[in-house]
């Protein structure tokens, strides 16, 4: 083509067709392009436009509103849009509870109106006053089974041995039999409690001490009587009373197990007979 210039057919033609096949890809690829940019444009616009119209589910985790009586705390600052984070559903936490408030009778100033708090349970309370209110009606039943029952009745408070009127160790048996022998000689028998029972502790928690005043009278039967007014005596010369009354303070010392009383031991510390012999101030 350049050694052949001058010729304008050889030199025109080739570059005809050059310059067609120029426009020709760059039609096509600038229609390429174009159809290229409007894809892209209408796929981005309109996902964008979908998302955005399209109203997002409210998030299943809500903070409460807060009562209106309780202003505890100013209310936070409304976020502006540009700082406000994108909510993310999956990674919702709920809120704090909110703490209750205290009861009027929790706070300082209510305090009187709040109830005084125990310092011992009841039952911790109650069971000295139980106890000494037991010990002393088991003491009371004793001996309204000496004025009115039998001597088998009277032996079921004692224990199976018994410290007896200075006697240790006596056997319930051998109790037993005395008691039999003192009924049959006294057949009429009364008694009546003076002042107030004095419950004595031990080291021993289980052991306790009931001291007690009484007046008794004692009358023997006809038998003994007529035998006393005929010999002067019963069994014995000192023996020569078919009625005895007076005065006596006793002690009866109690074992308290297994919700269960019983006497492991008797004595007597005093006692002042009326005189004189066989003048005697019945009980009634």
């Amino acid at each position: 083509m350049k050694n052949r210039i001058d010729d304008p057919t050889t030199y025109k033609r080739p570059m005809g067709r050059r310059s067609l096949l120029r426009s020709t890809l760059v039609i096509s690829a600038s229609a390429c392009v174009v159809v290229f940019l409007v894809l892209a444009y209408r796929f981005n616009f309109v996902v964008q436009n979908t998302s955005e119209a399209t109203p997002r589910p409210a998030s299943p985790v809500q903070a409460p509103a807060q009562p209106a009586s309780i202003p505890t705390l100013p209310a936070p600052p409304t976020p502006k849009a540009a700082d406000k984070p994108a909510p993310v559903v999956a990674e919702a936490v709920a809120p704090a509870p909110v703490a209750p408030r205290p009861a009027v009778a929790d706070l300082p100033q209510y305090a009187s109106l709040a109830p005084a708090k125990p310092l011992a349970s009841p039952g911790e309370k109650r069971l000295p006053s139980d106890l000494n209110t037991r010990m002393v009606k088991f003491v009371v039943d004793h001996f309204t089974k000496y004025n009115y029952g039998s001597a088998s009745a009277v032996m079921e408070s004692y224990a199976p041995s018994i410290d007896y009127f200075k006697t240790p160790q006596k056997s319930k048996a051998a109790l037993s039999g005395e008691l039999a022998n003192f009924f049959d000689r006294w057949q009429l028998r009364r008694s009546r409690f003076l002042d107030d029972f004095n419950i004595e502790d031990t080291p021993d928690p289980t052991i306790k001490k009931v001291h007690f005043s009484y007046v008794f009278y004692r009358e023997r039967s006809p038998e003994a009587k007529a035998k006393i007014m005929a010999t002067g005596y019963y069994k014995s010369p000192n023996d020569n009373r078919w009625c005895s009354s007076g005065t006596a303070n006793d002690t009866l010392t109690l074992k308290i197990q297994d919700n269960t009383i019983s006497i492991v031991g008797e004595n007597q510390n005093t006692v002042a007979l009326d005189n004189p012999k066989n003048t005697c101030r019945p009980i009634p």
